[in-house]
Order: C-alpha cells, then structure tokens, then sequence
C-alpha cells in the first residue's frame, strides 16, 4: 500500500507540531527555575529575592514589621518550589530547590492554580 505525498506531508507537519507542544509544555515557564535558584546568594535580602523570584516590590512583614524568617516560592508551570530562610538581619541564610512532584504538578495543572508566595514566621 503506498501513502500519498501529501498525506505523508500532513502526518509529518502533525508529528512536527507534536514534538514542539511537547517540548513547550516540558519547560519551564515561570520565574521559578534552576538558575533563578542558582542566582540566590546568602547575604540578599527578602526584597532582593522577591523581585528575582516574583518579578514585583512585595514585600513581606509582620505587623511588628519584621521579616518573616522563611518565604517559600511556587511556580505551577514548572511545579518547583523555592524555600528560603532569612536570619534575623533580613539576609537570605540558606535556600532549598524542591523538584516537581508528577502527580502535584499534574494536579495543579487541571485545577488551575497559579503562581504564589507564601511566607512564615519562625
């Protein structure tokens, strides 16, 4: 049986088509990535690392106006999570990178969640 050209055309442009949405949906989108992570540096401040993280001047404080001592970044295109801890002057003192979870990202993927930040005092 032979296939037509054109029809083999079309089943390579579709294949085409595939591989590039695959590829697309596989990378990361958001602001939480490997290399942001690896731009954290201990000594930034919170503000430093929201605008890196979160591309904005939120910032983070307790009604006593002191930082909070852990903000944690998740970023549901990619499903990492970046958790920060900040001493007591407000510099980053140790930084985690937690990779997806298959099932969590799928589940954030089908309800629709966003980006956020949460933070924490200690």
């Amino acid at each position: 049986m032979r296939v037509s050209r054109r029809r083999t055309v079309w089943l390579s442009a579709a294949l085409l088509l595939a591989v590039v949405l695959g590829a697309w949906f596989l990378t990361p989108h958001g602001r939480i990535t490997q290399a942001n992570f690896d731009r954290i540096y201990f000594g930034m401040t919170f503000r430093e690392v929201d605008e890196l993280l979160s591309g904005d001047d939120a910032e983070s404080q307790d009604d006593d106006g002191a930082l909070d001592a852990s903000a944690t970044w998740y970023d549901d295109p990619n499903g990492l999570t970046i958790v920060v801890q900040f001493d007591e002057q407000g510099k980053a003192s140790s930084k985690t990178l937690i990779p997806a979870e298959p099932f969590r990202t799928l589940r954030r993927w089908l309800t629709g969640h966003s980006a956020y930040l949460s933070t924490r005092s200690q």
